[in-house]
């Protein structure tokens, strides 16, 4: 089981790659189901807030393949 501080070093990472102004971002995020259906959504948008809390925001969905409707404000 991971802690939250083993996650840190990767969330600093993102908040600043996404904490660029004037860069757009796109995030992917591959899932499987519990009944191994695989599928993925792309979300325009993307980026990451600052610690310590490290929110992760997505505008608009781009695309996706066997997830069905997303519903949802944030990740």
């Amino acid at each position: 089981m991971y802690s939250h501080n083993d996650c840190l070093p990767g969330l600093r990472l993102l908040h600043e790659l996404t904490a660029r102004r004037g860069k757009k971002h796109l995030v992917r995020l591959d899932v499987e189901s519990a009944n191994s259906t695989k599928g993925f959504d792309c979300f325009n948008d993307f980026l990451v807030d600052a610690g310590p809390g490290y929110m992760a925001h997505v505008g608009t969905r781009n695309s996706s393949l066997n997830l069905g409707m997303f519903v949802g404000s944030g990740l």
